[in-house]
């Protein structure tokens, strides 16, 4: 009976560790809401949810995505900060349940509070060529270098600019790359630079 009870205990203990969760799916563009929600399996990644909200002279841009993620996605937030109209905000959101995600709707997550460092800040909206400025941008907590970005992105409407631009990027940006932005697509790179240490705000 005891050899039994050991049998079933390991049979249960493998089932549990091979369990595939089955999450939400789903990339809607310029909104908040999932227009058409899917399923799919992750196998054993968590469910998750990024949610995106950028500014680009001024106007917000909105998209949601829902799928797997792995264990260092999780409850992050991703963010690039200027002082000159252009901010990108990504928070993720994770659970580890079947189908959980469908409840991580888009979070309109406030930013952290700065941190005590600052990069140069610069924005040209319309060229790939550097932007120059001797202005600066404080940034926020988890914020840990300086980027230098110049290329062709499409926002989520769908249109094209050429921009250049200079200020705060969560540590590791550079590695994450346009990946990680739901509703934003990079169609050429002329230059995406991450140097670190900021500068210690005075």
């Amino acid at each position: 009976m005891n050899s039994f009870i050991c049998t079933l205990a390991i049979f249960m203990a493998l089932m549990a560790a091979v369990h595939c969760n089955k999450c939400k799916q789903c990339w809607s563009l310029n909104t908040k809401e999932c227009c058409d929600e899917k399923e799919t399996d992750c196998g054993t990644s968590n469910c998750i949810t990024y949610s995106e909200l950028c500014t680009f002279n001024g106007k917000r841009y909105e998209s949601i995505r829902k799928g797997c993620g792995s264990e260092d996605l999780c409850n992050k937030l991703f963010s690039i900060s200027t002082n000159i109209g252009v901010t990108a905000r990504i928070h993720t959101a994770c659970c580890d349940k079947d189908y959980c995600n469908a409840n991580l709707n888009f979070i309109n997550g406030t930013d952290p509070p700065q941190n005590s460092l600052r990069c140069p800040s610069c924005f040209d909206g319309t060229s790939t060529d550097e932007c120059i400025s001797d202005k600066t941008v404080n940034c926020i907590q988890g914020e840990g270098q300086c980027v230098d970005y110049r290329g062709v992105v499409q926002l989520s409407d769908g249109s094209v600019h050429k921009y250049s631009l200079k200020g705060c990027i969560t540590t590791g940006g550079c590695d994450a790359g346009f990946l990680v932005l739901p509703g934003t697509k990079e169609l050429k790179c002329v230059k995406f630079e991450c140097t670190t240490p900021a500068t210690t705000a005075a």
